[in-house]
């Protein structure tokens, strides 16, 4: 019911006084409402996910352009469960514009297709989605270092989706580099790739964590 509410509370249907089942604090950390000349369509309830062990959910809103994901955490008060916390969708992050897309270089297009193969199992196991051999087109020595290097990935983390927004590739000696643009519906961030020919293909030898 909060979920369904939330909804036209970021659609600027509803204010937040109006929401239900919550405390005084979590009604103040709702956060902005869509900007009007944002708003594409009124926004239903995608899912809601509940986090193992614990009273937090992860809700999904979606309208027919964007994917709006909000963090609710519950807790009884005076024998009745209220929500307490609410962390928002960062609308700057999923409003943001899409970048334009960038001429691509002679040659580029074998090493964007083995760094964009590489980024699905990459993202797949940085957010505990996928095993370490998922990820394909992984030089041996980076490969080995994910092997002994597992993320720890909060349950908050594995919910999310995170996809390429957009890829840029620049030579760099006698191999590439790209620097690849990842939104997970609650932040973007950059990834930026090394990638080296080797053995007759375009491997990855090197990538950023992301900040």
């Amino acid at each position: 019911m909060f979920a369904i509410a939330y909804g036209r509370y970021l659609d600027g249907q509803l204010r937040a006084g109006a929401l239900p089942d919550v405390t005084s604090t979590a009604r103040a950390q709702a956060g902005p409402m869509i900007p009007p000349a944002r708003r594409a369509d009124p926004l239903t309830v995608q899912s809601v996910q509940q986090i193992p062990a614990g009273a937090t959910f992860m809700i999904a809103l979606r309208d027919r352009a964007h994917t709006f994901t909000a963090s609710l955490t519950l807790a009884k008060v005076r024998g009745r469960w209220l929500l307490v916390s609410v962390s928002p969708p960062d609308l700057d992050t999923i409003l943001a514009p899409t970048p334009r897309p960038i001429p691509e270089p002679e040659g580029s297009g074998p090493p964007e297709r083995a760094a964009r193969m590489f980024i699905a199992g990459y993202l797949a196991w940085l957010y505990g989605q996928a095993p370490v051999h998922a990820i394909r087109t992984a030089a041996s020595r980076l490969l080995a270092r994910f092997t002994g290097h597992p993320p720890r990935v909060p349950p908050t983390i594995r919910s999310l989706r995170p996809a390429v927004e957009a890829i840029a590739m620049a030579r760099r000696g006698r191999g590439w580099q790209a620097l690849a643009n990842i939104s997970d519906g609650h932040e973007t961030y950059e990834l930026v790739l090394t990638i080296a020919h080797t053995r007759e293909q375009w491997l990855i030898s090197n990538v950023s964590s992301p900040q």
